[in-house]
């Protein structure tokens, strides 16, 4: 397949793309997902943060989450490495058990619901000017 097929193919269907090349529960797959999370939280936040702090004190407290960010990251992946975990659930086994797996599982589900009701909140609030 040619370059530009690959590039097509991947525009035209971002999602099947990621299915065929991407297992479920993977390291991959997860490290994607909180990419996605964290670029919708960070597009929908971003603006806020920097209008209710202003220019300079936004700009700290972006920089100072950036590198929190990137520094849970950092400690997941070195997790990952070092107890062979491809989840967040194999991760908890391996370092503190099974009940804290459990616990892991049944974090994630909420931490989903958090996201997805800040969504419809931010969707419900600017909705409005949008359409005017």
């Amino acid at each position: 397949m040619s370059p530009g097929k690959k590039v097509l193919r991947v525009v035209s269907s971002p999602g099947r793309f990621i299915k065929t090349t991407m297992k479920e529960g993977s390291v991959n797959s997860s490290v994607f997902s909180l990419v996605i999370v964290c670029l919708g939280a960070g597009t929908l936040t971003i603006p806020n943060v920097m209008y209710d702090n202003g220019f300079i004190f936004g700009s700290v407290l972006i920089i100072f989450g950036g590198l929190l960010s990137a520094f849970t990251g950092y400690l997941i992946a070195y997790a990952a490495h070092k107890t062979g975990g491809s989840c967040f659930e194999e991760i908890a086994l391996a370092t503190y058990g099974k009940g804290m797996m459990k616990f892991t599982s049944y974090c994630m589900l909420p931490c989903n619901i958090g996201f997805l009701a800040s969504y419809f909140v931010v969707f419900k609030t600017y909705m409005p000017y949008a359409i005017n």
